[in-house]
């Protein structure tokens, strides 16, 4: 039996999720949730590679100072966001080179729906602690 809140948020994030309600960290008031430090070349070629269908210009937390940003956010094979990303934040000069993070607002923990059929690329699926529809289809 699914509880009531289980079964609201599944509904709210099925949709994906919402810049301006979910990325409340863009600008700049809460620290990037679940930072983990990229090199800069790792960044730029997840850049080169598609890492970031959506752009947005901000402010981010990091070592205790607000800083300009471009996030680079990502998106599920169904074009939803999916709550994670890119965070590159700019510092002038050679001495203090850019830093990038990568992030996720929830570490998605998939959980494989009805009629999943992992073999032949359809997996049909949802993430057990936000709802996020998760469903990927590679077919044959």
């Amino acid at each position: 039996m699914i509880e009531p809140q289980t079964a609201k948020r599944d509904r709210v994030r099925s949709s994906g999720f919402d810049v301006d309600k979910d990325f409340g960290f863009i600008r700049g008031n809460d620290p990037i949730p679940n930072a983990t430090p990229v090199g800069l070349e790792d960044a730029l070629h997840a850049i080169g590679y598609g890492v970031g269908d959506l752009v947005v210009r901000g402010v981010a937390m990091a070592e205790g100072t607000r800083r300009h940003a471009r996030f680079f956010l990502r998106k599920t094979q169904a074009g939803r966001l999916d709550g994670s990303g890119l965070a590159v934040l700019g510092r002038w000069g050679v001495k203090y080179p850019p830093l990038a993070f990568a992030f996720e607002i929830c570490d998605h923990d998939s959980v494989l729906g009805s009629g999943a059929n992992p073999s032949r690329g359809w997996r049909p699926a949802r993430c057990k602690k936000c709802g996020l529809d998760l469903t990927v289809d590679s077919g044959d």
